[in-house]
């Protein structure tokens, strides 16, 4: 929620998330500049990935909550509101909806499904032996 808010209320900070979203090109004399933002996005996930494992420890989130997944969403999900809210700043309340939009995306993580076993197996179905045995043959053909 802070990045959020920050990103209304603090010009210089609003100004460099434009430019980084939508005035830079990320080309070869920029690697110093994309490298300290993929720096900054990777300690980003980091952070959210330590607050999403305290939540599940205190029984706020499931304990079978893929934790590198959720963070990664929630951070794609604030990176996304803040590139569309540098679009149209008017479009919706960056700054009062903060709070309510990030609990929003934490109650979904609430209720997701734990995983079952043949779920699992179904992502790594068993190989069908006449379907390998043809694709050998073509291979050594």
């Amino acid at each position: 929620m802070y990045v959020l808010r920050r990103t209304v209320r603090d010009t210089q900070c609003r100004r460099v998330f434009e430019i980084l979203a939508h005035k830079c090109e990320y080309v070869d004399e920029m690697h110093p500049l994309v490298a300290r933002h993929m720096q900054c996005r990777s300690q980003g996930i980091g952070m959210i990935e330590h607050a999403l494992r305290n939540a599940m420890h205190k029984g706020q989130l499931p304990r079978h909550l893929q934790v590198r997944r959720a963070a990664v969403g929630l951070h794609a999900y604030v990176d996304g509101l803040i590139y569309n809210w540098l679009l149209d700043p008017r479009s919706f309340a960056l700054d009062q909806d903060a709070e309510a939009l990030v609990d929003q995306y934490l109650q979904g993580l609430k209720s997701v499904p734990a995983p079952r076993r043949s779920a699992a197996r179904s992502l790594h179905p068993k190989p069908n032996t006449e379907a390998q045995r043809t694709t050998e043959k073509i291979e050594r053909e």
